[in-house]
């Protein structure tokens, strides 16, 4: 069974936070950054976190909301409209870099998804 952890990493001067999980025996080498939907970094997205890291992977949700966590469609779509995307893609970018020094993770190694929202941002990481 996989662990998971919320960690912070340096963006621009300040901070994120995240959702790391591992498995218990060591990563294959593969890290996998993955994108929560538009409600948030909620216990869904963890979740899915934790059944890659059983899969093998090292993977690393970062909370693009810095804590908010919503059920309600409507003020999900708020959040996700007032999102500033280039603030976005610096936390996905910060948590790639942080993702890249976990243990047992290669460099060369690293994957993206996302859901909803979420993939609309693995998207946008993966080509800037």
């Amino acid at each position: 069974m996989a662990t998971g952890e919320t960690v912070t990493f340096a963006v621009d001067g300040s901070s994120a936070a995240g959702y790391l999980a591992t498995p218990t025996d060591g990563a294959n080498g593969i890290g996998l950054i993955v994108v929560h939907e538009w409600w948030g970094l909620n216990d869904h997205t963890k979740d899915i976190a934790r059944r890659y890291a059983d899969a093998g992977f090292a993977a690393l949700a970062p909370d693009l909301y810095d804590g908010v966590v919503t059920k309600d469609p409507q003020e999900a779509s708020r959040r996700m409209r007032a999102l500033d995307a280039d603030r976005a893609i610096a936390v996905l970018n910060a948590g790639v870099e942080r993702l890249a020094s976990t243990a047992g993770v290669r460099s060369d190694r690293l994957g993206v998804t996302g859901f909803c929202m979420g993939g609309s941002f693995a998207l946008l990481l993966a080509c800037r």
